[in-house]
């Protein structure tokens, strides 16, 4: 469970890790009844619970009291309330620091068993079937690594990509500007970094049997 939990290129200790960090960091926030209320609302809807009974039902499988729920929420309240400040606080400078990372681009590529040409992307791609083929508007920074760099109106491979090949193109490319989508994802990936820093920083001590 642990593992299915865990992201990719995290142990289960180093998410641990972070989210005592989290907490840790969070635990002075202010927040009202309003800010524990959407708190509630929000995990209720994520774990489909949305009727009295079926809240009921689930706080007796955990063994948990009304209060003590509460206080749950209060705690994941203030873990909202301090990641949010601190993503508005940390992400204007990491963009500026990471333009590159959010432009805007749209962009075609197939992963595939075979070699594909960047011609045949404007096809059928003939009888081939052994492939997966993507289209998506996305940030620079989210693509395939081999189509980062690639300028509009450009194409890229086939070259090697995970044990597989990757042939792709960029239709469109927008340099990145300070909006509130583009500081918002960059507030994301800036409260990432500040979050495994301080994970790397801090004095941890296990306990196991």
């Amino acid at each position: 469970m642990l593992r299915s939990l865990t992201r990719a290129g995290l142990s289960p200790q180093e998410e641990l890790v972070r989210f005592c960090v989290l907490r840790n960091a969070a635990a002075g926030e202010e927040v009202g009844l309003d800010d524990v209320q959407a708190a509630a609302d929000g995990f209720r809807r994520r774990h489909g619970l949305t009727g009295r009974e079926s809240m009921l039902k689930w706080l007796e499988r955990m063994g948990m009291s009304a209060e003590a729920f509460h206080d749950h929420m209060t705690t994941n309240a203030k873990d909202d309330r301090f990641r949010a400040r601190k993503r508005a606080e940390l992400g204007p400078e990491y963009l500026a620091r990471h333009r590159d990372r959010f432009a805007r681009v749209w962009a075609a590529w197939v992963v595939s068993e075979e070699p594909v040409e960047v011609a045949e992307l404007d096809g059928s791609l003939g009888d081939r079937w052994e492939v997966r083929l993507n289209r998506a508007r996305a940030w620079s920074g989210e693509l395939p690594e081999p189509l980062r760099a690639v300028p509009a109106g450009s194409g890229a491979g086939p070259v090697p990509f995970e044990g597989r090949f990757l042939t792709g193109s960029v239709h469109k490319r927008e340099e990145a500007v300070a909006d509130a989508d583009t500081l918002a994802a960059a507030g994301t990936a800036a409260f990432e970094e500040w979050l495994a820093g301080a994970a790397e920083r801090a004095r941890v001590t296990w306990h196991w049997l």
